[in-house]
């Protein structure tokens, strides 16, 4: 979910929950082109799949947040994310974003 991408939720997120993952990478020989390599935080992929949902308006009944985050603090951390796109949803998409929020 980003540049060159088919969605790309910098607009609503920006470079939150983006890491650098380079030492990550070269650690694992795992040859690249670009001097740094960045990666989505698990927060930040939940994230963009909950946004992209609510933007095409299809259900989020799919996404359980439980499946991947396990304390109120990992889920906290996707609500935060998630709180950056408030103002440029439409109010509509964001309540749909607060049931699933209800619902997870």
């Amino acid at each position: 979910m980003g540049d060159g991408c088919q969605e790309d939720t910098r607009p609503w997120l920006g470079e939150a929950g983006i890491e650098d993952v380079t030492a990550i990478v070269e650690s694992m020989l795992v040859p690249h082109e670009s001097p740094r390599i960045y990666a989505a935080s698990h927060a930040r992929a939940i994230a963009d799949l909950v946004l992209v949902a609510t933007k095409r308006n299809q259900p989020l009944d799919h996404i359980h947040l439980d499946d991947w985050m396990h304390t109120q603090d990992q889920k906290e951390q996707v609500y935060s994310l998630l709180s950056y796109a408030k103002d440029k949803l439409e109010p509509d998409q964001w309540r749909r974003l607060q049931e699933w929020k209800l619902s997870s």
